[in-house]
């Protein structure tokens, strides 16, 4: 009996520290997010904040407009350096972008904005320490005389 609990506890610490080496390969965790014309998002927190100033807000969806249209442009709320910035990566999931290699993320020019597209995706860099790959997943607009509101819902997860 006390061979038989000897393996089962050899066995379990084995299955135990494999567990633990698979995580670090395998992917992060895909969060879901909501930011509007009237909200900022924390990608820290996983949090939406009613008060665009506040200082945790990461995200703010600007209502632009483009040739009479409306055009949501996603932008950092902290920018100005060279450090924080926003790149489209184009029509990619989460996964594949997460397999791109550093060089690969490293944009032609540095933007804290662009128009948001749904199915596109985003690798952003928030004061150099903080990076997250963002997938514009549904982009509602309701338009008025002269103005719109609108709404991103999007999946996101931190760049490991």
């Amino acid at each position: 009996m006390k061979k038989v609990l000897t393996v089962f506890a050899i066995a379990m610490v084995f299955l135990l520290s494999s567990c633990s080496l698979l995580t670090d390969l395998l992917p992060g965790t895909v969060s879901t997010g909501i930011v509007s014309t009237s909200s900022g998002y924390d990608l820290d927190n996983g949090k939406e904040y009613s008060d665009l100033n506040d200082s945790n807000v990461d995200l703010i969806l600007e209502p632009w407009w483009d040739s009479g249209s409306p055009a949501p442009g996603l932008q950092l709320h902290s920018w100005g350096d060279s450090l924080t910035f926003i790149f489209d990566l184009g029509v990619i999931s989460i996964n594949d972008a997460s397999k791109k290699s550093d060089e690969e993320l490293v944009p032609d020019t540095i933007g804290w904005d662009v128009y948001v597209k749904t199915g596109h995706t985003y690798f952003i860099v928030i004061e150099s320490t903080k990076q997250f790959y963002l997938y514009a997943d549904n982009l509602d607009i309701t338009e008025y005389d002269n103005y719109y509101d609108a709404e991103l819902t999007f999946k996101y997860m931190e760049k490991k």
